[in-house]
């Protein structure tokens, strides 16, 4: 019998069983997390549609509803990337980068909004630290085009 096939019983030999495969050095891969986006977000459909997007594409999403739930989720969690909404019912995500500009929290910002392109605010945010301005009106493949390009600026990756 062939040292890597089967006998007629498809028995293979003690060296390619699976448990052996499973820790033999063949196995040992060097194996990223996903990189971690907080996603601050106050529309329920808005907040699930882009969760589900950017899962799909390989990143692991941390919904908040609020600037309160972002800020608890920024106490148990470093997210690579935030993509904070202007608008968060009573809070606003302008005043959400303000405290992390001024905590030294240094977490890449994407603001994301309905406004148009040319509105007053997007130059309020990019004062208030954000890193880039997404309108919601643009294809939601340029949302995953700048978060990548920021991934690729703020930690080296090249497998983005």
């Amino acid at each position: 019998r062939e040292p890597h096939r089967a006998d007629s019983l498809g028995n293979f030999p003690n060296s390619l069983r699976p448990a052996n495969l499973f820790f033999s050095p063949l196995y040992k891969m060097d194996v990223k997390p996903p990189p971690t986006i907080l996603l601050v977000e106050d529309e329920v459909s808005v907040r699930n549609f882009y969760q589900l997007y950017l899962e799909h594409h390989g990143f692991r999403v941390l919904p908040a509803s609020s600037m309160s739930e972002a800020l608890r989720t920024l106490q148990r969690d470093m997210p690579a990337v935030i993509l904070v909404d202007i608008y968060l019912g009573a809070d606003n995500g302008l005043d959400l980068l303000r405290g992390m500009h001024r905590s030294g929290l240094n977490v890449p910002a994407i603001v994301i909004s309905g406004l148009p392109a040319e509105s007053p605010l997007f130059e309020e945010a990019l004062e208030a630290g954000a890193a880039a301005i997404y309108s919601k009106t643009r294809p939601i493949s340029d949302l995953l085009s700048e978060i990548r390009a920021l991934l690729r600026k703020s930690i080296g990756e090249s497998s983005v």
